[in-house]
């Protein structure tokens, strides 16, 4: 079963129903924004199914430098930010190739990023939020904090920013700077936390990936789920120094982000290990598809697909549909023009009334079909996308 973007169908075409501080010196290395707090940390136990490295590649060899702090990812670039510097990195989609350097007047000494969709956001370990768009290369807006802005991740279901630095509490404000939620130091317990992103995506959630130095270089840099929110560790963490690096064990944490759009079906994680003086290296991590389709246990005697409910809807929507015998079962997302954008299934499945949801982030208001084929059996229902 495959999962993927949704786009816009026209019933005519188809022959069918239609995510500081100064520098310090560590064994002789220089680093850039080590964690302050050298202590000891439990680490959670690793679930290592899910963290498949889908892309790895070196910024410092593009970039012709070290000392890239921050990450994030548009749906088409990545993106670094060049500590204590005023300069943004822009990587293709493979990361073979430097798009172009540039900066935003007003904006220097970026850490983490976190992108809404249409525009950039990030804090300089300071007490703001800057809003940035990085096409016009302009600032937007300046959100004041009441705590400094390290790591930063956007909340799309609240439209707000998940924000902390280092071991502090980690607060989520609104566009006004006003406080919405806090997860207390005290329960989230990560250590010296560089990036984070926000995920309600995956089963469970929503939840709040951070990424912690743990206790410098030479420690494990893990990448730890909480559940929002309330903030607690899930159990569910991953020390990235293990599959990315080539050895580089001293790197440390920086950026983190989450997309929907990378891979086909999947939901991913990525960020930036900060390896000065080796390299810093951009990665992309699976962590699940961006859907399930859950068998409901219903029994029907014929087949049929369902309205998607709620329609209109922005992001998720539920298809539910029902296949009375074991059959190959396909259901497709196609455009206006009548092409086939993604398959959502495909797989053969009992029988039983089966549930689809689907999470349309970063698409576009419109109009989109969606297809059932299986067995003879060919439907397809138009949904709306309203943003």
């Amino acid at each position: 079963m495959k999962t993927g973007k949704l786009m816009l169908l026209v019933l005519f075409i188809f022959p069918f129903y239609i995510c500081a501080q100064n520098a310090l010196s560590e064994n002789g290395i220089t680093r850039n924004d080590v964690g302050p707090n050298k202590r000891s940390e439990i680490y959670s136990p690793e679930i290592e199914a899910i963290w498949d490295v889908l892309l790895q590649f070196d910024a410092t060899s593009l970039n012709g430098s070290t000392g890239n702090a921050g990450a994030e990812w548009n749906g088409t670039y990545f993106y670094s930010t060049r500590w204590q510097s005023n300069l943004i990195h822009e990587y293709n989609a493979t990361g073979s190739t430097l798009i172009r350097e540039f900066s935003i007047p007003g904006v220097t000494g970026l850490r983490d990023l976190a992108f809404d969709g249409s525009h950039f956001y990030g804090g300089v370990a300071d007490n703001r939020i800057f809003e940035m768009d990085f096409t016009a290369g302009t600032l937007i807006n300046t959100i004041t904090t009441t705590l400094p802005v390290r790591h930063i991740s956007y909340d799309s279901d609240q439209d707000a920013f998940w924000v902390g630095n280092w071991d502090t509490d980690i607060v989520a404000f609104d566009r006004s700077g006003n406080e919405l939620a806090r997860i207390p130091a005290g329960t989230h317990g990560a250590v010296n936390m560089y990036g984070s992103c926000y995920d309600n995506n995956s089963s469970g959630g929503p939840y709040l990936w951070v990424f912690s130095q743990g206790t410098g270089a030479g420690s494990p840099q893990n990448i730890i789920q909480l559940q929002l929110p309330g903030g607690t560790p899930t159990g569910v963490s991953h020390n990235v120094i293990t599959d990315v690096g080539s050895g580089n064990t001293d790197a440390i944490a920086g950026g983190l982000f989450s997309m929907t759009d990378f891979a086909s079906g999947f939901f991913t994680i990525g960020g930036i290990l900060q390896g000065a003086p080796i390299a810093d290296l951009m990665f992309v991590y699976e962590i699940g598809s961006t859907s399930s389709v859950e068998n409901l246990g219903e029994m029907p005697n014929t087949y049929y697909l369902q309205q998607n409910y709620p329609n209109p809807f922005n992001p998720n929507t539920n298809i539910q549909f029902a296949i009375p015998q074991s059959s190959f079962v396909q259901l497709e997302v196609f455009n206006a023009l009548g092409e086939k954008i993604d398959v959502l299934v495909s797989e053969q499945l009992s029988a039983g009334t089966y549930n689809f949801d689907w999470i349309a982030e970063g698409m576009t208001s419109g109009i989109y079909f969606y297809k059932l084929q299986t067995n003879g059996f060919v439907e397809a229902k138009k949904m709306i996308l309203m943003k």
